[in-house]
């Protein structure tokens, strides 16, 4: 009988180790086109916000809904966005605060806002521009270029506070993120937008959770700074959760 060199077979079980490691490191860095694939449905998630207007600390915990209306075949989609009220934290004091005006965005397949409608309201703490501002900031805004873990792209939209001047948006895939056992897309996005005449610019920090399998986000956390309002320029931070269904949540224990 012919015995069969130990380090062949030991170097039949390298080999095929180091093709097992290249196909997995190919794989974690492949590039690819992310796509949010959005469905019609409703969605209900919880906000916190932190800010401090003229030297007084203000905590507001909100619910919103918001309602995808209809996608359609080029990715553009229509949402509907509802505010369900809460309670608002001051001096110690909590305040009910009731649901305000409903808005409703258009996009398209990029995240780029294409259409914004919004009920003025006489108590509003920021006029019609700034609302109109901060809801083309404050979703995520794709490529539709490949991407891998670390890339960046950089994206200019228009400006309804300074027509004159674009905002200016950069945004980073992060990577895949595991949060409460579901793996997410994970990114951080910068903004700057020159908002008054004398050049005076606000800007916005943010960390945002996809879900890939829905294209809604899961989890955002933003710090937004001097923001005109009608107490002056203010500085927040909000922190924004999706509310799982009865369905979703037993599905993850």
């Amino acid at each position: 009988m012919v015995r069969k060199p130990v380090y062949g077979a030991l170097g039949g079980a390298l080999l095929a180790l180091a093709l097992i490691g290249a196909q997995y490191a190919s794989a974690e860095g492949a590039k690819m086109v992310l796509a949010r694939k959005m469905k019609t449905g409703s969605t209900t998630y919880k906000a916190t916000v932190k800010a401090n207007v003229q030297g007084m600390d203000i905590v507001i915990e909100q619910s919103q809904k918001q309602t995808i209306k209809t996608v359609k075949d080029n990715g553009t989609v229509v949402i509907l966005i509802e505010d369900l009220g809460g309670v608002m934290k001051f001096n110690g004091t909590e305040t009910e605060q009731k649901g305000g005006a409903p808005s409703t965005e258009t996009r398209d397949k990029l995240g780029k806002l294409i259409d914004f409608q919004h009920e003025s309201e006489p108590m509003a703490i920021f006029t019609p521009e700034i609302q109109k501002l901060l809801a083309a900031m404050s979703d995520l805004l794709l490529t539709d270029k490949e991407v891998g873990e670390g890339d960046s792209w950089d994206t200019l939209l228009d400006n309804p506070a300074s027509k004159d001047n674009k905002v200016k948006v950069k945004t980073t895939y992060v990577g895949m993120d595991k949060v409460e056992g579901v793996d997410l897309w994970k990114f951080k996005q910068t903004t700057e937008a020159v908002v008054n005449a004398d050049g005076s610019k606000t800007s916005t920090d943010t960390t945002i959770w996809i879900n890939p399998k829905d294209g809604l986000m899961e989890k955002v956390d933003a710090k937004l700074k001097d923001v005109p309002s009608t107490a002056g320029p203010i500085d927040f931070s909000m922190a924004v959760q999706r509310v799982k269904a009865a369905a979703d949540a037993k599905a993850t224990k």
